[in-house]
């Protein structure tokens, strides 16, 4: 990832998905790299409409955690509208079931 942030020209990357990791997980740290370098990959921390960050809940030990990122390149970042991003609501799911592992969507069995 160093390299190809660190290529001629600069190259617009995005990364996303479930990391299964906080934000100050070693593993999401080496992604992201340090602060204020050249390859640093700066978070999105989207909101829901609720104004919500998580993404995930852990029922057992009631916590609720953001394991999900968007992750951009020092070239891309300027071109990120910062007042349109938005992660989007989960529709008709109470705040405590989006990301339990027991949730089923009985509508995509139809």
């Amino acid at each position: 990832m160093e390299e190809i942030i660190a290529g001629e020209p600069p190259v617009n990357l995005l990364l996303y998905g479930d990391f299964n990791d906080t934000k100050n997980e070693p593993a999401v740290q080496e992604i992201m790299g340090a602060r204020g370098v050249p390859d640093h990959m700066a978070d999105l921390p989207l909101k829901d409409s609720a104004g919500d960050r998580w993404t995930q809940y852990w029922k057992y030990a009631d916590i609720y955690s953001r394991i999900d990122f968007i992750f951009v390149s020092p070239a891309l970042l300027p071109e990120v509208v910062q007042s349109k991003k938005q992660r989007l609501s989960f529709g008709r799911l109470e705040r405590s079931q989006r990301s339990s592992p027991d949730y089923r969507d009985d509508a995509a069995d139809r």
